[in-house]
């Protein structure tokens, strides 16, 4: 039997809470959109492209959903490669026999964390991008997609450095 793993445990939850959200919010807000919905925004703010309002919600669920769950797969499909593979600080050692599988869980645990946080990311960009198609004329609002884009860069940088910080250890 496997052992019980209460951070990924705690990390699985939060993703499908976050997943239940983003598709929550999008049920509810799809009848709100206009039958033409911008799709892409210039640099200050007026719309570029337009999508129908299917289209516009498929590639938001498509990437909302799909590249953490990329992400998930490729990180859970490392513990079938060799462990030659894993490039990490203190590499021989996370890589002998009796480590690789605790590295590989890690790695995993880890960027279910991390897909939580993307995926309640895709949430509010999907609010922000709603709210612009609703305003007369549609615009987009630089400043919170400047800080949007600020606050996934530092999920990311925040889980790079996490990552490092534990492989560092050797333990």
């Amino acid at each position: 039997m496997a052992k019980s793993n209460p951070a990924r445990f705690a990390a699985v939850l939060l993703l499908s809470t976050c997943i239940m959200l983003l598709v929550f919010g999008v049920m509810m807000l799809y009848p709100t959109l206009p039958d033409r919905v911008p799709a892409h925004f210039d640099i200050n703010g007026a719309p570029t492209r337009f999508e129908s309002r299917a289209a516009f919600t498929r590639g938001t669920l498509g990437i909302g959903l799909g590249l953490p769950a990329f992400l998930c797969a490729l990180v859970y499909c490392l513990r079938f490669l060799p462990a030659r593979f894993l490039n990490a600080p203190n590499a021989e050692y996370w890589r002998a026999p009796e480590n690789y599988p605790r590295a590989c869980d890690y790695l995993l645990t880890s960027v279910l964390w991390l897909a939580g946080g993307m995926v309640i990311w895709s949430l509010v960009l999907w609010r922000v991008m709603v709210s612009a198609a609703l305003r007369t004329p549609p615009s987009l609002d630089i400043g919170v997609v400047t800080g949007l884009a600020m606050a996934k860069l530092g999920l990311v940088i925040a889980w790079i450095v996490a990552v490092f910080r534990r492989f560092s250890k050797m333990e």
